[in-house]
């Protein structure tokens, strides 16, 4: 390998924390694979209620549609990976994981809080892996909103839809 890369994973479902399907299963063993061959790679994802074993991390402003909401920042692990769980009561203190009638505004504010997130945690990745249509607005946002954040200047995005 000639150069280890920094890759974030983002996925609304990582096995064994929160799965519906095999997108879980792609979340749950890729970054493992990953990490195998040298890189170093984070995960985030939504913290379900769940989601029981986490530890807090911080708070962290988030702008919605001009005001703010605040994240909570949790951490966990897969195996050696860091896993950070994106968290507000709000958006993910609920039973199920999907089908809820604010789901869209749910992951808007899933994607914002990562970009918020990852200067907080000094974690400037080359690579952020977004997964299925959750993650969407991230490249978007990485895009129009950070274009001029030198943070974020030498980061590139990589978007999978696992199923149409």
């Amino acid at each position: 390998m000639s150069k280890k890369l920094k890759i974030l994973f983002v996925s609304p479902e990582v096995a064994p924390f929160a799965k519906t399907g095999g997108l879980a299963d792609v979340a749950g063993s890729l970054p493992k694979a990953l990490a195998a061959r040298g890189h170093e790679v984070r995960i985030a994802m939504p913290c379900y209620a769940r989601i029981k074993e986490k530890d807090y991390l911080t708070d962290l402003p988030v702008e919605m549609d001009g005001s703010l909401e605040t994240v909570i920042i949790r951490k966990t692990h897969l195996g050696d990976i860091p896993v950070y769980l994106v968290d507000n009561y709000k958006y993910f203190c609920r039973e199920g994981m999907y089908c809820y009638a604010d789901d869209a505004a749910r992951f808007n504010f899933f994607c914002k809080a990562i970009l918020s997130m990852l200067p907080w945690l000094d974690f400037q990745p080359h690579i952020i892996h977004c997964n299925d249509w959750q993650t969407g607005p991230l490249p978007l946002f990485l895009k129009v909103k950070h274009e001029d954040n030198p943070f974020y200047r030498n980061t590139a995005t990589v978007f999978t839809i696992h199923n149409l």
